[in-house]
Protein backbone atom coordinates (compact mmCIF):
# COMPACT_ATOMS: atom_id res chain seq x y z
CA UNK A 1 0.00 0.00 0.00
CA UNK A 2 1.35 3.49 -0.73
CA UNK A 3 0.73 6.49 1.31
CA UNK A 4 1.10 10.17 0.24
CA UNK A 5 3.28 12.56 1.84
CA UNK A 6 3.56 16.56 1.40
CA UNK A 7 3.63 17.25 -2.25
CA UNK A 8 1.54 14.70 -3.48
CA UNK A 9 4.41 12.32 -3.78
CA UNK A 10 3.94 8.82 -2.62
CA UNK A 11 6.42 7.20 -0.51
CA UNK A 12 7.01 3.46 0.92
CA UNK A 13 5.12 2.78 3.66
CA UNK A 14 7.39 2.67 7.19
CA UNK A 15 7.55 -0.76 7.85
CA UNK A 16 7.94 -1.93 3.88
CA UNK A 17 10.98 -4.33 3.53
CA UNK A 18 11.34 -1.83 0.55
CA UNK A 19 11.34 1.51 2.64
CA UNK A 20 14.94 1.62 2.92
CA UNK A 21 15.95 0.72 -0.94
CA UNK A 22 16.01 3.00 -3.86
CA UNK A 23 13.19 1.10 -5.17
CA UNK A 24 10.26 -0.73 -3.77
CA UNK A 25 11.03 -3.92 -4.90
CA UNK A 26 7.10 -4.97 -3.49
CA UNK A 27 5.77 -2.55 -5.84
CA UNK A 28 8.07 -2.76 -8.93
CA UNK A 29 7.54 -7.18 -8.92
CA UNK A 30 3.57 -6.09 -8.50
CA UNK A 31 3.58 -3.39 -11.16
CA UNK A 32 5.14 -6.14 -13.61
CA UNK A 33 2.89 -8.74 -12.50
CA UNK A 34 6.53 -11.05 -11.22
CA UNK A 35 7.37 -11.17 -14.82
CA UNK A 36 11.33 -10.47 -14.90
CA UNK A 37 11.23 -9.70 -18.79
CA UNK A 38 8.42 -6.56 -17.99
CA UNK A 39 10.45 -6.03 -14.96
CA UNK A 40 13.43 -5.70 -16.80
CA UNK A 41 12.10 -3.35 -19.66
CA UNK A 42 10.49 -0.90 -17.45
CA UNK A 43 14.04 -0.24 -15.59
CA UNK A 44 15.47 0.09 -18.95
CA UNK A 45 12.85 2.68 -20.18
CA UNK A 46 13.42 4.59 -16.83
CA UNK A 47 17.48 4.36 -16.79
CA UNK A 48 17.40 5.58 -20.60
CA UNK A 49 15.05 8.16 -20.17
CA UNK A 50 16.05 9.56 -16.36
CA UNK A 51 19.19 11.70 -17.38
CA UNK A 52 17.04 13.22 -19.90
CA UNK A 53 13.83 14.43 -17.50
CA UNK A 54 16.81 15.72 -15.05
CA UNK A 55 17.82 17.92 -18.25
CA UNK A 56 14.84 19.15 -19.26
CA UNK A 57 14.00 19.79 -15.51
CA UNK A 58 17.51 21.94 -14.88
CA UNK A 59 17.05 23.64 -17.97
CA UNK A 60 13.39 24.77 -18.28
CA UNK A 61 13.29 28.24 -19.62
CA UNK A 62 9.85 28.95 -18.02
CA UNK A 63 8.04 27.47 -14.63
CA UNK A 64 5.67 25.70 -16.09
CA UNK A 65 7.89 23.45 -18.58
CA UNK A 66 10.08 22.78 -15.02
CA UNK A 67 6.60 21.83 -13.75
CA UNK A 68 5.66 19.92 -16.91
CA UNK A 69 9.38 17.77 -16.87
CA UNK A 70 9.16 17.00 -13.33
CA UNK A 71 5.60 15.52 -13.03
CA UNK A 72 6.94 13.31 -15.52
CA UNK A 73 9.65 12.53 -13.78
CA UNK A 74 7.23 12.00 -10.51
CA UNK A 75 4.93 9.88 -12.38
CA UNK A 76 7.90 7.52 -13.74
CA UNK A 77 9.81 7.63 -10.48
CA UNK A 78 6.20 6.40 -8.85
CA UNK A 79 5.66 3.36 -11.81
CA UNK A 80 8.53 1.94 -10.61
CA UNK A 81 8.46 2.85 -6.98
CA UNK A 82 10.94 4.96 -7.01
CA UNK A 83 9.27 7.04 -3.69
CA UNK A 84 12.47 8.99 -2.55
CA UNK A 85 12.87 10.35 -6.26
CA UNK A 86 9.05 10.60 -6.77
CA UNK A 87 8.90 12.91 -4.11
CA UNK A 88 12.35 15.04 -4.86
CA UNK A 89 10.95 15.76 -7.96
CA UNK A 90 7.31 16.50 -6.33
CA UNK A 91 8.49 19.33 -4.83
CA UNK A 92 10.13 20.76 -7.81
CA UNK A 93 6.78 20.39 -9.17
CA UNK A 94 4.82 21.89 -6.52
CA UNK A 95 7.38 24.66 -6.13
CA UNK A 96 8.02 25.09 -9.30
CA UNK A 97 11.35 26.23 -7.92
CA UNK A 98 14.88 25.14 -9.01
CA UNK A 99 17.18 25.71 -5.76
CA UNK A 100 20.60 24.41 -5.27
CA UNK A 101 19.37 21.63 -2.18
CA UNK A 102 16.55 20.73 -4.37
CA UNK A 103 19.06 19.98 -7.77
CA UNK A 104 21.06 17.96 -5.02
CA UNK A 105 18.12 15.88 -3.63
CA UNK A 106 17.27 14.98 -6.91
CA UNK A 107 20.76 14.31 -8.33
CA UNK A 108 21.24 12.05 -4.94
CA UNK A 109 17.86 9.95 -5.06
CA UNK A 110 18.19 10.05 -9.07
CA UNK A 111 21.88 8.57 -8.50
CA UNK A 112 20.45 6.11 -5.85
CA UNK A 113 17.57 4.75 -8.16
CA UNK A 114 20.17 4.67 -11.29
CA UNK A 115 22.25 2.51 -9.31
CA UNK A 116 19.59 0.06 -7.78
CA UNK A 117 18.54 -0.25 -11.64
CA UNK A 118 22.46 -1.08 -13.03
CA UNK A 119 22.11 -3.74 -10.17
CA UNK A 120 19.32 -5.01 -10.57
CA UNK A 121 19.93 -5.12 -14.49
CA UNK A 122 24.07 -7.07 -13.95
CA UNK A 123 21.96 -9.86 -11.54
Amino acid sequence: MVSSVAGGAASAPADSPSAGSAVDEEHLRRQTMGDRDVERQALILFRDNASAALVAIANAGRMAERCEAAHKLVGAARAIGAWRLAAAAAEIEASGALTADGVAVLAATMTEVTDFIAARLAA
